[in-house]
Protein backbone atom coordinates (compact mmCIF):
# COMPACT_ATOMS: atom_id res chain seq x y z
CA UNK A 1 0.00 0.00 0.00
CA UNK A 2 2.99 2.38 0.74
CA UNK A 3 4.14 1.91 -2.70
CA UNK A 4 1.29 2.00 -3.74
CA UNK A 5 1.12 5.49 -2.53
CA UNK A 6 4.45 6.91 -3.22
CA UNK A 7 4.32 5.13 -7.18
CA UNK A 8 0.85 6.12 -8.27
CA UNK A 9 -0.54 8.44 -5.75
CA UNK A 10 2.47 10.90 -4.39
CA UNK A 11 3.21 12.21 -7.75
CA UNK A 12 -0.02 13.49 -8.60
CA UNK A 13 -1.04 15.31 -5.41
CA UNK A 14 2.66 16.40 -4.18
CA UNK A 15 1.93 19.89 -5.82
CA UNK A 16 -0.71 20.41 -3.76
CA UNK A 17 1.02 19.11 -0.53
CA UNK A 18 2.89 22.49 1.45
CA UNK A 19 6.08 21.95 3.03
CA UNK A 20 7.05 20.46 6.41
CA UNK A 21 7.12 23.93 8.23
CA UNK A 22 3.69 25.40 6.34
CA UNK A 23 2.13 22.65 7.72
CA UNK A 24 3.58 22.97 11.48
CA UNK A 25 2.19 26.73 11.05
CA UNK A 26 -0.79 25.62 10.00
CA UNK A 27 -1.37 23.24 12.84
CA UNK A 28 -0.23 26.22 15.42
CA UNK A 29 -2.86 27.75 13.52
CA UNK A 30 -5.52 25.45 13.50
CA UNK A 31 -5.02 24.67 17.05
CA UNK A 32 -4.83 28.29 18.51
CA UNK A 33 -7.97 29.33 16.13
CA UNK A 34 -10.04 25.70 17.80
CA UNK A 35 -9.24 27.03 21.10
CA UNK A 36 -9.73 30.63 21.00
CA UNK A 37 -13.55 29.22 19.82
CA UNK A 38 -13.84 27.18 22.29
CA UNK A 39 -13.38 29.59 24.96
CA UNK A 40 -15.30 32.25 23.85
CA UNK A 41 -17.89 29.06 23.45
CA UNK A 42 -18.02 28.45 27.18
CA UNK A 43 -17.90 31.93 28.15
CA UNK A 44 -21.12 32.34 26.32
CA UNK A 45 -22.10 29.39 28.54
CA UNK A 46 -21.60 30.19 31.48
CA UNK A 47 -23.42 33.56 31.30
CA UNK A 48 -25.93 32.06 29.66
CA UNK A 49 -25.87 29.80 32.71
CA UNK A 50 -25.83 32.67 34.90
CA UNK A 51 -28.59 34.24 33.92
CA UNK A 52 -30.58 30.45 34.58
CA UNK A 53 -31.27 30.25 30.86
CA UNK A 54 -31.29 26.84 28.84
CA UNK A 55 -27.73 26.14 27.45
CA UNK A 56 -28.56 22.62 26.48
CA UNK A 57 -29.09 23.83 22.23
CA UNK A 58 -25.36 24.70 22.71
CA UNK A 59 -23.22 22.09 23.62
CA UNK A 60 -23.28 20.53 20.10
CA UNK A 61 -21.24 23.83 18.87
CA UNK A 62 -18.65 22.69 21.55
CA UNK A 63 -17.77 19.68 18.92
CA UNK A 64 -16.58 21.68 16.21
CA UNK A 65 -13.64 23.27 17.98
CA UNK A 66 -12.81 19.55 19.67
CA UNK A 67 -12.47 18.28 16.10
CA UNK A 68 -10.85 21.18 14.59
CA UNK A 69 -8.36 20.67 17.79
CA UNK A 70 -7.71 16.80 16.63
CA UNK A 71 -7.15 17.19 13.36
CA UNK A 72 -4.82 20.27 13.83
CA UNK A 73 -3.43 18.08 16.27
CA UNK A 74 -2.45 15.15 13.79
CA UNK A 75 -1.16 17.91 11.34
CA UNK A 76 1.08 18.99 13.63
CA UNK A 77 2.40 15.58 15.05
CA UNK A 78 2.56 14.15 11.75
CA UNK A 79 4.77 17.21 10.29
CA UNK A 80 6.66 17.78 13.19
CA UNK A 81 7.99 13.83 13.25
CA UNK A 82 8.75 14.32 9.80
CA UNK A 83 10.51 17.39 10.72
CA UNK A 84 12.37 15.77 13.27
CA UNK A 85 13.13 12.72 10.69
CA UNK A 86 14.31 14.73 8.41
CA UNK A 87 16.48 17.15 9.89
CA UNK A 88 18.47 15.12 12.57
CA UNK A 89 21.64 13.28 11.19
CA UNK A 90 21.67 9.68 10.85
CA UNK A 91 23.38 9.10 14.01
CA UNK A 92 21.64 10.92 16.03
CA UNK A 93 17.81 9.94 14.69
CA UNK A 94 17.09 7.38 16.98
CA UNK A 95 17.87 9.74 20.12
CA UNK A 96 15.64 12.35 18.83
CA UNK A 97 13.06 10.21 17.97
CA UNK A 98 13.03 9.07 21.44
CA UNK A 99 13.13 12.42 22.87
CA UNK A 100 9.99 13.11 20.34
CA UNK A 101 8.08 10.43 22.26
CA UNK A 102 8.94 11.49 25.79
CA UNK A 103 8.12 14.57 25.24
CA UNK A 104 4.64 14.14 24.04
CA UNK A 105 4.48 11.39 26.53
CA UNK A 106 5.47 13.91 29.41
CA UNK A 107 2.77 16.77 27.79
CA UNK A 108 -0.06 14.16 28.33
CA UNK A 109 0.99 12.82 32.18
CA UNK A 110 0.87 16.82 32.60
CA UNK A 111 -2.52 17.11 30.89
CA UNK A 112 -4.03 14.08 32.70
CA UNK A 113 -2.68 15.26 36.29
CA UNK A 114 -4.10 18.70 35.69
CA UNK A 115 -7.48 17.30 34.39
CA UNK A 116 -7.44 14.69 37.27
CA UNK A 117 -6.80 18.33 39.78
CA UNK A 118 -9.15 20.40 38.38
CA UNK A 119 -11.79 17.56 37.97
CA UNK A 120 -11.31 16.51 41.73
CA UNK A 121 -11.89 20.31 42.67
CA UNK A 122 -15.14 20.17 41.05
CA UNK A 123 -16.73 17.93 42.43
Amino acid sequence: LAGMFEIALYPFISRWIPSILKRIGIGILLQALSLSIQTCLIVEIDKLKNDNLNVNHLWPYVYFPVVLYVVSELILFTASFEFICAQAPKSMRRLFIGLFYCKNGLLYLINAILQLSLTSNIT
